[in-house]
């Protein structure tokens, strides 16, 4: 069986973190510079129309959607000076995404990679983090 996986930056980022949620054949994913808050993002600063689901907000959170996404391996990366996404409200929407994936007894699989800088992925540091989740996946295919 092949392993699908999926990352983006941005709006790349937006469509990795929302394909999680409605695709089960996404083994891993790694969303850029699109993880926070609605209310400290997208409702705060201007954004592109396509960037949110309209009524959303009334049921879930950007980590209720990743969350569905559970138990399987997911590094969001972040840059610390990101004016369109504020690294607070990325720091939050993680912390309630670490609390579903304890739930599941996986928060060993979800991770945060931030970089010192603004609006970009950082591949550096979010790369080795990804490749030992894909062998550790690979693993355990093998093991059954």
């Amino acid at each position: 069986m092949a392993t699908v996986g999926v990352m983006g930056n941005s709006g790349g980022g937006n469509t990795a973190l929302f394909s999680t949620a409605l695709l089960p054949r996404i083994a891993f994913a790694m969303p850029s510079c699109y993880f926070f808050t609605f209310r400290d993002s997208l409702m705060a600063i201007y954004h592109c129309m396509d960037n949110y689901i309209p009524g959303l907000i009334q049921f879930a959170e950007v980590s209720d959607v990743t969350g569905l996404f559970a138990p399987k391996p997911m590094v969001v990366v972040a840059g610390r000076e990101d004016p369109i996404f504020p690294f607070p409200a990325t720091r939050r929407a993680f912390r309630e995404l670490r609390k579903v994936y304890s739930a599941h007894g996986a928060a060993d699989r979800c991770h945060l990679v931030v970089g010192s800088g603004g609006h970009r992925i950082y591949a550096d540091g979010a790369w080795p983090v990804m490749l030992k989740e894909i062998r550790r996946l690979q693993a355990s295919r093998r093991r059954t």
